[in-house]
């Protein structure tokens, strides 16, 4: 009698299937759970008058299935104007009901929100700011005129409108709302029924967004922002205007800046550009500061900068603060080496001008600059323009 062979197992294998299998079906368990949510924002400063606001939105599938679909619409009302902030989309949070509160009413400034968390597909769909939109009222004049303005540059021209009955002191303040891809910061003026920093009421958070409000005028700037370039053509006029009406409600503890960089290719000045920016900025406050980032024959870059930490106060309103401040050069004495010169900022050069330059240069320059970000203008090595 031969012995018996033993059967080779096949459990192994068997293991390795049923264990595909639960991944495969896993994987399609976790996808069949991701929902699909409406999602977008809204940032708006409506007049009361309108009976309603609706919106349509687009759509995005969660990451997995902890997400939920989440609505947060909030609605800041303030005598003819309301300020609506709507938020759409995945969220992990709990599920929770429809829910409407009143963080702060009337009469003047009232805080209204509306939120809602839910587990199904596009079940996320408030389309109006119908839930929370009252028809507005003829609320009874009262005693105290206050400036009323809601706007995310600044309140120099708010109209100066009597407040309702029941209140007694006017807000000036700062709203800062973030989060749930919303990123607003809103100047606040009007009609409170009582003093004090305290539009909030004590609200710290609405659905993904957080809020927060200040009312000193030092942690939210507001300050000059704008962009102008300059081709100079001759020397005698290179001062220009440099004036920005347009202003920024900064964030929390940024200052202003304001930054000019003049370039100069050649010695007549009849080829010169400058760039100027203001805007809010992240670095310290610094006195106004000239700095002359290249000085060869034949090129000339020089940058003045300024930040402070005083609303508006990026100021300045010619370039007469770089240019007043350069050493004048010497009689230029010409040499032999022919180059063609050119700046431009936003393009190629086309039919560039050809001079002959300064004696002590030897070489012809062409190259190209990258400028990114405005907070500093660092001096470059003698030998790099």
């Amino acid at each position: 009698m031969f012995p018996r062979r033993k059967r080779r197992s096949k459990s192994p294998i068997m293991s390795s299937a049923l264990l595909l299998a639960l991944l495969v079906g896993s994987l399609l368990l976790s996808r069949a759970a991701t929902l699909t949510c409406q999602k977008g924002i809204y940032q708006a400063v409506l007049n009361v008058s309108q009976e309603f606001f609706s919106w349509t939105t687009g759509t995005e599938v969660c990451r997995d299935s902890s997400y939920g679909c989440q609505d947060t619409l909030l609605l800041l009302e303030n005598g003819p104007f309301a300020s609506v902030v709507l938020s759409k989309g995945c969220v992990q949070a709990p599920d929770q009901e429809p829910q409407l509160t009143h963080h702060r009413a009337g009469p003047g400034l009232s805080l209204i929100s509306f939120t809602r968390v839910c587990r199904e597909d596009l079940c996320n769909h408030l389309s109006s700011t119908l839930p929370i939109w009252a028809p507005p009222s003829s609320p009874v004049p009262g005693n105290v005129r206050c400036h009323v303005c809601l706007s995310e540059e600044d309140c120099l021209s708010a109209p100066k409108l009597t407040c309702p009955v029941g209140t007694t002191h006017c807000y000036d303040g700062v709203l800062q709302i973030e989060g749930g891809s919303v990123f607003t910061i809103m100047r606040v003026q009007g009609c409170m029924p009582q003093a004090g920093c305290n539009l909030l009421n004590g609200t710290v958070t609405v659905g993904p967004l957080a809020l927060r409000e200040s009312c000193d005028p030092k942690v939210f700037l507001t300050c000059y922002q704008g962009f102008q370039w300059w081709t100079l053509q001759s020397p005698d006029k290179r001062v220009n205007d440099w004036e920005t009406s347009h202003t920024k409600l900064c964030s929390a503890r940024e200052v202003c800046q304001e930054t000019l960089l003049l370039i100069i290719t050649d010695p007549s000045g009849n080829k010169s550009s400058m760039l100027g920016h203001r805007s809010c900025s992240k670095a310290r406050p610094q006195d106004p500061q000239i700095s002359i980032h290249s000085n060869l024959p034949g090129i000339v870059m020089a940058s003045y900068s300024h930040f402070c930490s005083s609303s508006r106060c990026n100021n300045a309103n010619s370039s007469k603060v770089l240019l007043d401040a350069l050493p004048r050069p010497a009689v230029p004495e010409p040499g032999d080496l022919l180059c063609s010169v050119c700046v431009n900022f936003f393009g190629h050069c086309l039919n560039p001008k050809t001079i002959t330059c300064l004696k002590g240069t030897t070489h012809c320059y062409e190259g190209t600059t990258e400028l990114s970000g405005v907070t500093r203008i660092q001096a470059r090595p003698s030998r790099t323009l």
